[in-house]
């Protein structure tokens, strides 16, 4: 939903998105195909939060909204994903109606980790269950583990030196290292890299409604190459108004925090003040541990609206809105 308005049309953005030009399918058939069979039809709606619109005005709903409300497709089933951050706007009274079935996507229990975990080092179990036994000790490792790509190059950074950093903060910087390692880049790139993106990472946690999504013109061309070969950053193309377009987004969201932190940590180095760098080191390490926990629970809640009652079912998969 990242290329789409409150305004956009269900049939247009099928089309934008999926059919294209050369479908052979016209929109006006598509359109009466839905509608002749709608309680046959389900309409699967990624990434609430990362709409272009972020205040909703009813009067100007276009009818993929409005088959949340209601109002249009109303025998059609409805699945959307937001990330909890959205949530309360989604349920508003302007939008889903009841009744519905809430998904709450839970991310990886104490128990997925563990699984991983020992997966990963199956051919070593006593190092596996010495990662475990590490990561149990700290409340902080615990929720970062929580986040499967952070779990996996906590993986990465035991194995090669049997410990991991002991401050947020740092586990971070070796984990982003590491990522730069294994495409053969140095730290030096990963460094300034890290620096270049936190930049229009730190506009966008400091907008009005948050951005998640960005376009490529936004970032250093080389910065952006090297982030997206490290695997910092995804990008996904999609189409709007006909006409590609490519998202680019921080991977997982926890690294855009870190990243407009070592954006704002870098302008204080160049103009050097103890109290300064006291103070912006404590962002950072306080960014970081409030992030963390944020991280494990930023994962999607589709939401499915049927003819049935309320229900509220937790589960151990996962998921990311787009």
């Amino acid at each position: 939903m990242c290329a789409l308005s409150q305004k956009s049309d269900l049939v247009d953005s099928t089309f934008d998105q999926l059919l294209g030009e050369k479908s052979g399918i016209k929109e006006k058939e598509l359109d009466k195909f839905i509608q002749d069979n709608s309680n046959e039809v389900l309409i699967l709606l990624d990434g609430f939060d990362a709409m272009r619109t972020k205040t909703l005005d009813a009067a100007s709903f276009g009818s993929i909204l409005k088959a949340l409300d209601r109002t249009a497709y109303k025998e059609c089933i409805v699945c959307i994903a937001t990330r909890p951050s959205h949530l309360e706007t989604l349920m508003s009274k302007s939008l889903v109606q009841n009744p519905c079935t809430y998904i709450e996507v839970l991310g990886f229990t104490d128990e997925d980790v563990h699984e991983y975990v020992q997966k990963f080092h199956d051919k070593d179990p006593d190092s596996g269950n010495a990662l475990i036994q590490t990561i149990e000790k700290s409340n902080t490792l615990r929720d970062f583990a929580k986040t499967p790509v952070l779990l996996l190059h906590m993986c990465l950074l035991w194995r090669e030196s049997k410990q991991l950093p002991k401050t947020t903060s740092r586990l971070f910087t070796e984990t982003i290292d590491h990522m730069f390692t294994r495409k053969h880049l140095s730290g030096y790139y990963a460094s300034n890299t890290v620096i270049a993106i936190g930049k229009v990472a730190l506009r966008g946690l400091t907008s009005a409604n948050q951005r998640f999504s960005f376009q490529e013109d936004e970032f250093e061309p080389k910065a952006l190459e090297l982030a997206l070969k490290a695997g910092i950053l995804t990008k996904q193309r999609v189409i709007k108004n006909v006409k590609p377009h490519t998202n680019i987004q921080f991977m997982p969201k926890i690294v855009q925090e870190y990243c407009a932190a070592k954006y704002l940590q870098s302008l204080n180095l160049r103009f050097y003040h103890p109290k300064r760098t006291f103070f912006c080191d404590w962002v950072i390490q306080s960014t970081m541990d409030a992030q963390i926990e944020a991280a494990s629970q930023q994962t999607d809640v589709p939401t499915t609206r049927q003819q049935e009652a309320h229900v509220h079912a937790p589960s151990a998969a996962t998921g990311g809105g787009t």
